[in-house]
């Protein structure tokens, strides 16, 4: 199947979903999966296909911004992505940059980080689980 295809206007932090703020390192839309970079503390699209770094999803972005402007994201807690979730089913980074895939997904060569699972209609209870594992 195709990554979720989150839409960025309809993003949004659920009441008691933990919102944190850093400054992007790169181009961020609200709904993409994101990782914190060693080198410079920034947040970035996460990337399953690159390095267990890359693939290490701290969350999911509810606004969007350049390099240099603030982001927030939501590292724990549920968030309305715009499309449609599976109930129960696991999410996980993409190999496709800020991408959210099934866990069904998943194939040889992605590093495998749990982004959070399906809770209905077009939510997703994020928490993150980077295993630092290749997926096959």
């Amino acid at each position: 199947m195709a990554d979720l295809v989150p839409v960025a206007g309809n993003v949004v932090p659920l009441q008691g979903a933990r919102r944190r703020y850093r400054t992007a390192g790169a181009t961020i839309t609200a709904g993409q999966a994101v990782y914190i970079a060693q080198a410079d503390r920034r947040l970035y699209p996460a990337d399953a296909n690159l390095t267990a770094l890359t693939a290490a999803g701290v969350g999911i972005a509810t606004t969007g911004g350049n390099a240099g402007q603030t982001v927030e994201y939501v590292d724990r807690g549920q968030v309305v992505l715009g499309v449609a979730v599976a109930v129960g089913v696991p999410y996980v980074v993409s190999a496709n940059p800020g991408g959210i895939a099934l866990v069904g997904d998943l194939v040889a060569g992605w590093f495998t980080t749990i982004l959070g699972v399906g809770a209905g209609g077009q939510i997703l209870d994020v928490r993150p689980f980077a295993s630092g594992y290749l997926h096959g």
